[in-house]
C-alpha cells in the first residue's frame, strides 16, 4: 500500500524533491535489472492487461482499489517515486489479469509487470513490496515463476530490497514509462519486473501439459505479506518494505504475443 504512503509524502514535500534526489544520490543510470534482459531492446508495440478476472484484495488496499487503475499502460514516476495510479492487492491479496492477446515463449523476456517501488534516498535499495508472479492457459492451472530472494535479513534490521539479491518477483524495479514521456513499456528502460516464460519450462504444470508456455492467457500476482511466513523457491524466508502492506500494481505489458 505505497499508493497511499505516496500520497501523504507528495502533500508534505512538494515535487521538486525529487529534482533535488535525483541529482544527489549515489544511484546511477546503471540499474542492475535482474530478470532476464535481452541483448537488444523489443521495438515490437505493446500490448497490455484489458480486464480482471479476478480480484481479492487483502487488508490495507486503502483507497486503491479501482481495478481499471491496473489495465492499459503503465504511468510510473521514475526512480524516486512510485506512481498513484494502481491497484493495490493488499496484505496477501491477489488479482488475475486477462488479454486480448496471446502470450507466448519467444525471444528474450515475454512481458513486464510494473508495480510502484522506488529507490530509497542515498542508497541502491529500494522501498518494495515484492510479489509472485504466475501464468495460466486455462485459468484453472496456474505455474508460479521459481523466485529467488536471497537478502537474509529478518525484518528488524530491513533496510530496503537489493535488487541483485531478488528474482522472479514484481515489485522491484522502479517505473519510468509513463503515457507521456514517450518511454516504449516494453524497453527496458522502462524499468519494472521482466518475466521470462522459458523460466517456466521445468515447471510440473508445463511439464504435463496443463500451462502451455506458448498460448498463456493469464497473469496472476499475489502480495507477499514480507513479514518472513512465505517463502521463494529455495525455501527462503521473504521480507519487503514494511512487512505488512500490499503491492501496488500499475500495469502489465507483454511483449511476445500472437
Amino acid at each position: 500500500m505505497k499508493a497511499s504512503i505516496l500520497l501523504a509524502i507528495a502533500i508534505i514535500i512538494g515535487a521538486s524533491i525529487s529534482i533535488y534526489v535525483y541529482i544527489s544520490s549515489p544511484h546511477t543510470e546503471e540499474t542492475n535489472y535482474e530478470n532476464n534482459i535481452p541483448v537488444e531492446d523489443d521495438s515490437r508495440e505493446c500490448e497490455f492487461a484489458t480486464y480482471v478476472v479476478s480480484y481479492k484484495p487483502g487488508e490495507n488496499t486503502g483507497s486503491f482499489t479501482d481495478e481499471k487503475k491496473i489495465l492499459g499502460p503503465p504511468e510510473g514516476m521514475g526512480e524516486y517515486r512510485g506512481s498513484m495510479d494502481v491497484l493495490s492487492l493488499g496484505i496477501g491479496g491477489e488479482v488475475t489479469l486477462g488479454f486480448n492477446v496471446t502470450i507466448v515463449d519467444g525471444p528474450g523476456d515475454d512481458f513486464v509487470v510494473f508495480e510502484n517501488s522506488f529507490y530509497i534516498i542515498g542508497t541502491n535499495r529500494v522501498f518494495a513490496e515484492l510479489a509472485y508472479v504466475e501464468v495460466s492457459s486455462d485459468g484453472i492451472h496456474f505455474a508460479r515463476f521459481p523466485c529467488i530472494y536471497e537478502m537474509n535479513e529478518s525484518i528488524s534490521s530491513y533496510q530496503g530490497i537489493d535488487p541483485s539479491k531478488v528474482k522472479n518477483f514484481a515489485g522491484v524495479h522502479p517505473v519510468m514509462a509513463n503515457t507521456s514521456n514517450g518511454i516504449s513499456p516494453c524497453s527496458i528502460q522502462a524499468g519494472g519486473d521482466r518475466f521470462d516464460l522459458s523460466d517456466l519450462k521445468n515447471d510440473s504444470m508445463v511439464r504435463q501439459g496443463l500451462v502451455k508456455l506458448d498460448d498463456i492467457h493469464y497473469v496472476r500476482i499475489i502480495d507477499i505479506p514480507g513479514d518472513g511466513t512465505c517463502f521463494d523457491s529455495y525455501n527462503h524466508p521473504i521480507y519487503d518494505a514494511v512487512g505488512g502492506n500490499g503491492a501496488d500494481i500499475d500495469a502489465v505489458a507483454v511483449i511476445n504475443y500472437k
